[in-house]
Order: C-alpha cells, then structure tokens, then sequence
C-alpha cells in the first residue's frame, strides 16, 4: 500500500490521492484513470476469452478464470477459488488468511490472537477473538447437544438454526442407524466414540516396541468400549492408561513374563491402583489375581521406601537407613518392619533428633502425645544403644510423670484453677478441680491422680505424703489443703460405700 503522512493513500503511478486502489499489480497500485490508460485486453492464451493484461506484458495472457482454476493457496497448496487475501501476488485461502496477519491483542481478555475482529450483530463493538466472541453468541443446543451459533433462546434453553425451525427433527446415524436428534449426518455418540478409539489406537500403536504390547492396548480399548460406548469421557479415559502400556512393553519382553508378582514388583500397590482399568483388563485377559497379602506387602515396601527418601533430606536421614539394614537383618514381615520404621522416623522428626542422643525427657514427652507408640519405639531405642552406644532407654512401664511441654500453659492454667478454688473455697471445692491442680503441680495426669486411694495419703502436722507409682512424694506446704481436701473428698467416698 502507498500512503503519505499527509495526503494519504496515492496511485504508484501518476501519484494522485485516492480512497480505493482500482487495480493492485505486482505490490503497485493503480487509480481507475491508470488502469485505462495501462492495462489492455489480450486475448487468453489457455481459452477462448480475453485477459486485462499490463501492456508492457511480455509471457502468455491468462484470463482471471483460467487464473483461478489453476491457482492454489501460498500455505495449503489447495484450490483458491475465492482468494481471502493476496501475499506477494499470491493466493491465499481463508483458512490460512489468519497465519499472515499481525496477531494482536484481544480488547476484552487482552490475549494475542490473528484472529481479531468485531461483531455488530451480537452487540461486540470492539475488536475480540473468537473466544470471547463464541461466548457471546454460541451455546450448546439443547436438541442436537452441538456447540453452535445461538438462533434462539427461551426457557428450554439454547437452540442452533436447524433445531429453532423444528425442534422435534432428528436423522439416523450413518454407522447404526439410531436416531439422532438434530438435522444433518452426524453419529450417535457410541459410533463417534468408535471412530475416535479406533483412530487413537492407529496412530499410538506405533509408539510399542512389541506388537503383543500394542495388541494389549487395542484390546483395553475396545475392553472399555465395550464397558459404556456411550461415554463422553471414554477417549479421555482411555488415554489416561496410555502410560501403564508404555511401562509394560519397556519392563516385559515377552507376554509369559507378566505374572502377579512382576506386576507387583514393577509398579507397585499404589501405580496398580492408579490404572485399575488397565490392572484389572490385563488380570482379566491372562487369568491373573493378585493376592490382597502380596498387595499389602508390597504397599508396605512402597510406604518403607518413601519413608526413607524423606529422611534422606533430615539430620536423621543416617540413623534411618541404618535402623531398616538392622530390621532387613531381623527378617521381619514388612508390615512390621514399615511400622517400626515410622514410628522411628515420626519420633526423630517430632523431637529433632540428629547425631546425638536425645534428652531426658524427650521419649517420655513423645510417649505422652504417641499412648500406643511405645512397643514400636522399643526396637528403635534397643538399636540406639547396642549398635550406635547411646545411653537411653525406655521409659518403665510405672513412669507417670509428664515433661511439660508448654511451662506457660501450664502456670496459666494452674492459676485458673487457684482462682477457682478460692472463689468456692477449699471446703467446696469440687473432686475434678482439686485432681487438676494436684496433676498440673506435680506433673501426673489427672486420671492417675483421681484414681488415689485414702491409703495414698500420710497427713501429719509437719507434712505429707502422696504415694503414686510406688513412690512417696512430700507435697510443698501449698498443696497441703488440696491434698487434705481431696483425701477427705475420698473418705467420704469410701465411707458411704461402705454404707450401702
């Protein structure tokens, strides 16, 4: 295009201004006055009519007919019978019209897109792209259920041209014959889903190195197929197990070497499950079952496995390695193996043990938070002492005394109940609160504290003793009324039991 900054848009020719080129020749524009003056009329070389040629035309005239019988697209290389644009002379169709244009942003998402335009029509002044405009003026049929420009709408819905004319219509699938509603020639969604499956499979079977592998996955196909033809979802279903075929024909040579345990071996409880279809489908076709023992087994060792992998990246990571080496060498079960393994790996990741020992009071604390942790730790702290020579121990089965794990917390609520006490005072104070106080002060739990006898305690004048755990404990003198209140609370107790 020929323009000026200042007149505008201007003939190649004699120069002068125009709104429209009359003749565009060789990327040069000519006015209507030009074109007279320029172009002459041969007679066509190819038939019997004539051509508008430029006179200093030297090869064969050619007729825009025998022009456009002949003339291809710049892109596809099909027949351009009506050209949507010209590059560098030549034809380009409508489909690929978009790929030479300059892409540009969309007004209302603000995407790059070649295919920019405005439609008046539906309200759309600025320039979009298609999607923003199909949202506009294209829904889902509620007769024939394709995505179409909106003809009509009501309170049924949506409807394309064909069915807001008759909505009753309807044609037969050209595979089955079923009835299909709508107009036109499309199938029925079971014959689409076949012509899709059967494509897939073509071009994907390629991909296998063995033939009987590729025989497996055209097989799953048709297997699912068979399942729901219906399905919207069956393409998407069924190439969502591509990946399991593609392990099976890289980990098998031969279709013999497919047994229950390989499967279990190669992909695991939790892969297996993944791809159930495909699992299920090859137990199917070669009679194969998995035993829910060898399932669980092999679930541990996964779970064995990750446990490991995460404590590689843990100060701990050592000391987990080598307490499995010591369990592999005990032989046992791996549900065993997996349990005491992550009850080790939780108590080092909880206390933040690393290359030292632990303190006191950290296996107690754990124990305390972890009630049914103890017999999985005992392996843990045997192998702790004897093979890395770390004195600890596990706590005895008479050990009662909690660390604290949050001080605060604990005088916060210590204060609370002293309040609590003093507002009811010491002679009505309840049994709950007085075997909270006692627990919270003295570090026992408050069931081992209500579960006292009236022989726990020796009150005398200069002091007193609580027996709990088999040891004697010498209360400091404020505790002396909660403990006297809580012994008379379980005198009475005693003593009307006794009444009965």
């Amino acid at each position: 295009m020929s323009t000026d900054p200042k007149f505008g848009r201007y003939c190649d020719e004699c120069g002068n201004t125009m709104l429209k080129a009359h003749k565009v020749h060789l990327n040069r524009e000519y006015c209507g006055t030009c074109y007279k003056r320029l172009f002459v009329r041969r007679a066509c070389g190819t038939c019997t009519g004539f051509a508008i040629v430029h006179r200093n035309h030297t090869a064969a005239a050619i007729c825009f007919a025998c022009e456009v019988a002949v003339r291809v697209c710049l892109r596809c290389e099909k027949p351009v019978p009506r050209a949507s644009m010209l590059v560098a002379g030549k034809a380009v169709c409508p489909s690929c019209a978009p790929y030479f244009k300059t892409p540009k942003c969309c007004e209302r998402c603000g995407r790059e897109s070649r295919r920019i335009a405005a439609a008046p029509s539906a309200g759309i002044t600025e320039k979009v792209c298609d999607p923003c405009r199909n949202r506009v003026t294209h829904r889902t049929c509620t007769v024939c259920r394709k995505y179409r420009k909106v003809a009509e709408t009501n309170e049924r819905g949506a409807f394309c041209a064909d069915c807001a004319a008759n909505e009753s219509a309807c044609h037969s699938c050209p595979d089955c014959g079923t009835a299909v509603p709508g107009l036109g020639m499309s199938k029925c969604r079971a014959c689409l889903n076949k012509t899709n499956l059967d494509q897939e499979v073509r071009l994907t079977s390629v991909i296998f190195r063995n033939a009987w592998v590729a025989n497996l996955w055209s097989g799953f196909a048709s297997w699912v197929y068979g399942r729901s033809p219906a399905s919207p979802r069956i393409l998407a279903l069924v190439r969502s197990h591509q990946v399991f075929f593609e392990r099976v024909d890289t980990h098998f040579t031969e279709l013999t070497d497919i047994s229950e345990l390989s499967l279990l071996d190669q992909f695991g409880t939790a892969e297996l499950r993944r791809h159930l279809l495909a699992s299920r489908y090859i137990a199917t076709r070669l009679n194969l079952e998995v035993s829910p023992e060898a399932k669980r087994d092999s679930a541990d060792a996964d779970r064995v496995e990750a446990i490991v992998i995460a404590a590689t990246r843990a100060p701990y990571g050592e000391i987990i390695a080598g307490y499995l080496c010591h369990l592999n060498n005990r032989s046992l079960t791996a549900r065993t193996t997996r349990m005491y393994l992550s009850t080790a790996s939780s108590f080092c990741a909880s206390e933040n043990v690393g290359a030292v020992p632990w303190s006191p009071g950290q296996l107690e604390r754990y124990l305390e938070h972890n009630k049914g942790a103890k017999n999985n730790l005992s392996g843990f702290v045997t192998y702790c002492r004897e093979v890395l020579q770390w004195e600890v121990t596990v706590p005895g089965t008479t050990t009662q005394v909690r660390g604290l794990t949050d001080p605060s917390r604990s005088v916060t609520k210590l204060e609370r109940l002293l309040k609590k006490a003093d507002e009811v005072g010491i002679d009505k104070v309840t049994k709950q609160t007085v075997a909270s106080i006692l627990s919270t002060s003295l570090g026992f739990s408050a069931s081992t504290i209500s579960a006292a006898r009236v022989e726990d305690f020796a009150i005398s004048p200069t002091r007193v003793l609580l027996t709990l755990a088999k040891e004697e404990i010498e209360l400091p003198i404020e505790l002396w009324p909660f403990a006297k209140r809580l012994a008379q609370l379980l005198l009475d107790r005693s003593t009307q039991s006794q009444a009965t």
